[in-house]
């Protein structure tokens, strides 16, 4: 992922819990990148949360349905460590309100799980980065 210009993603499930994860990318700061979130129905306070961003990552679950959002800022990222880190750390979020909202606290007997849906969601949001 080396281009700033701002891209939304095809959303992805997250079975079998029912969540829909939409990962936006690039720099949405300008009046063309905020007509394509609007467009693609991002609520007004997932805009303006990305919009007014200063960090190379943000997760935003819009707490009144099942969405997610996810935005990676390129231009906040130094290089492809930077990159997995950004990743990774969202995807842990991602993990934690998931597992939050099913009611699954992290626990020695649930530590599997949440092992395995972050790193199914790392592979998903990498996945798309590439294409």
């Amino acid at each position: 992922m080396q281009s700033s210009r701002p891209r939304i993603y095809t959303p992805f499930e997250v079975t079998p819990y029912g969540y829909i994860v939409h990962l936006l990318a690039g720099d949405f700061n300008s009046k063309k990148g905020m007509q394509m979130l609007e467009a693609a129905g991002v609520p007004a306070e997932v805009i303006e949360s990305v919009i007014q961003s200063r960090f190379a990552g943000l997760v935003n679950t819009h707490d009144e349905d099942r969405n997610m959002y996810v935005y990676i800022a390129p231009n906040k990222i130094r290089g492809y460590r930077t990159l997995i880190e950004t990743v990774t750390h969202e995807a842990f979020h991602l993990t934690c309100r998931i597992t939050e909202r099913i009611q699954m606290p992290l626990t020695g007997d649930s530590e599997e799980a949440y092992a395995y849906l972050n790193g199914w969601l790392n592979t998903k949001i990498f996945e798309l980065l590439r294409t």
